[in-house]
Formats: structure tokens, C-alpha cells, sequence
């Protein structure tokens, strides 16, 4: 099979593998391709998420479009995560599908 190259294909890490499959919806590789490095520069783990300036992030979301509703998800996505996970990403899909910004296809990624 002949899969284009992306950073998240090769990462093996939830927070990050997460966070780009809600990136994704309603946008395409191409454009997620260009704000990759720069959203995990700015926001490396669920702690600096949790903590982001609406502003900032939705600046940086801008070139997805949709960034108004995108931005406020994944905080509250991360901070979630932080407050009744203890930071660990469930892999249960039951769970997956009740947090904030997931839906059917991420859950069952």
C-alpha cells in the first residue's frame, strides 16, 4: 500500500495521535500537515493545552477554518482528560466517545 507520509502516521504518541484526529474532521491532511508542528511546538502535552489561551490557539487553528469551535473543544477535551483521567488517554471506545470532540471515527481509530 502507498500511504502518503504524515508526522502523525509516525508518531506513537495518544496525546498527539488524538489531538490530530480531531484536527482532521472536516479539514483535510494537507492543511493539518501545515499547522502539525507549529500547534505541538506551542501545545507539547494536555497540560499546555489545558492551559492555552483561546486567542492564541485559535490563531494558530486558523488555516483549518472552523477554529472558533475547534479551539474551546480541545481544551476542554484536554482538561477533561487531565481531571478524570489522571492524563492517560482511555482506549476504551465507550469512554472515548462520551469526551468532548470525539466522535464515531475517532473513537474507533
Amino acid at each position: 500500500m502507498h500511504r502518503r507520509d504524515f508526522p502523525w502516521r509516525r508518531e506513537g504518541d495518544p496525546y498527539r495521535v488524538l489531538v490530530t484526529l480531531v484536527l482532521l474532521r472536516k479539514t483535510t491532511t494537507r492543511q493539518v500537515a501545515r499547522v502539525y508542528d507549529r500547534f505541538f511546538s506551542c501545545y507539547p502535552s494536555l497540560e499546555s493545552l489545558a492551559c492555552a489561551d483561546l486567542e492564541e490557539l485559535k490563531c494558530v487553528l486558523r488555516p483549518l477554518g472552523m477554529y472558533n469551535t475547534r479551539a474551546p473543544v480541545l481544551v476542554r477535551l484536554a482538561r477533561v482528560l487531565l481531571e478524570e483521567f489522571g492524563g492517560v488517554i482511555p482506549r476504551d471506545r465507550e469512554v472515548l466517545i462520551r469526551l468532548p470532540g470525539i466522535r464515531d471515527y475517532t473513537a474507533n481509530t
